[in-house]
C-alpha cells in the first residue's frame, strides 16, 4: 500500500471542519486511524455518546462518511 497523499494532520483539520459545518461538538480526546486507504477520525473516544466518526479518503481528503452518535 502506498503512502497517503493526505497527511494525518490534514485529515484532522478536514474532520474538524466537517464537525463545525454540521454543528457537532469537537471533543477531545480524538483518535485517527489508517485503514485501507481511509483515515478514520473519532472524537470523544473515552466517552460513550457525543462521538463523531469521520471517514476520509487518504488519496484526496474526500469525505466518505460522517456520523454523529449522540449516545
Amino acid at each position: 500500500m502506498s503512502e497517503p497523499k493526505i497527511s494525518q494532520a490534514k485529515a484532522l483539520a478536514i474532520a474538524q471542519e466537517v464537525c463545525q459545518e454540521r454543528g457537532w461538538p469537537w471533543l477531545e480526546p480524538v483518535r485517527v486511524e489508517a485503514r485501507a486507504g481511509v483515515w478514520v477520525v473519532r472524537t470523544n473516544t473515552q466517552a460513550r455518546g457525543a462521538n463523531a466518526r469521520i471517514m476520509l479518503s487518504q488519496e484526496d481528503g474526500r469525505l466518505l462518511e460522517a456520523v454523529y452518535l449522540p449516545r
